[in-house]
């Protein structure tokens, strides 16, 4: 005998033994009840429109749901861009909802790919990372380096800026490493901040000389 073999998600197989179940408890005392085999084929065998169109929509959720699942072992991610202040489930339920109004399936698969779609989606961020790790973290440490390196000569000029000039060198440096994640927004805050007290102490305990004094002398300089 010709044998046909399927492969269900764990969902549709817990439905059709709950269905199954429900036909063993409805079979009279008297008569034996079919065993699961028997009463899957003829179920199959027949099957309403409506049932043939249940089972196409676990076909194509079991598709969709092995295309997903096995992305990242092919080298492929499911990567969201969401537009502007759009939260990422939002755009997973966008998706789930025209593939199901593509694909014609009942309203409960809406949630099922939604919640897929959730689990496995990865920002462009996860995604550039995980494709070039070793070339994004030495991007960082470059960048990093960067900013260390213009605070210090910020730090250096001291003589020619004022405390606009050089707290806005370094602001301009922080919001740069911000937009680009390499630095949280509360840690920038923290760093201006502490930038700022250091600067004005060192304005304090150590009068700026400018061309006046170096010209004419300090009163010091002058005794």
């Amino acid at each position: 005998m010709p044998q046909i073999s399927i492969s269900v998600s764990s969902e549709a197989h817990q439905y059709l033994l709950n269905s199954f179940q429900q036909t063993v408890d409805a079979t009279p005392t008297s008569a034996l009840p079919p065993n699961f085999d028997d009463w899957l084929l003829a179920r199959i065998s027949g099957s309403s429109k409506a049932s043939a169109s249940e089972l196409n929509d676990i076909y194509s959720f079991n598709a969709i749901e092995h295309m997903v699942t096995r992305l990242h072992k092919l080298g492929y991610g499911l990567a969201c861009f969401p537009k502007a202040a759009t939260k990422p489930e939002i755009s997973a339920a966008l998706l789930a909802g025209a593939i199901v109004k593509d694909l014609k399936l009942t309203t409960p698969y809406v949630k099922r790919l939604q919640d897929l779609f959730e689990h496995y989606q990865k920002d462009a961020k996860e995604i550039a990372d995980a494709a070039q790790i070793g070339i994004t973290n030495r991007a960082y440490g470059a960048i990093s380096e960067a900013f260390s390196q213009l605070v210090a000569r910020t730090e250096k000029a001291e003589d020619n800026l004022n405390e606009e000039r050089a707290l806005g060198r370094v602001e301009s440096g922080i919001a740069m490493l911000v937009n680009l994640d390499v630095m949280t927004r509360a840690n920038a805050n923290k760093k201006a901040a502490e930038f700022k007290k250091k600067f004005l102490t060192q304005e304090v305990s150590v009068p700026k000389e400018n061309w006046v004094n170096k010209v004419f002398g300090t009163a010091n300089t002058r005794k």
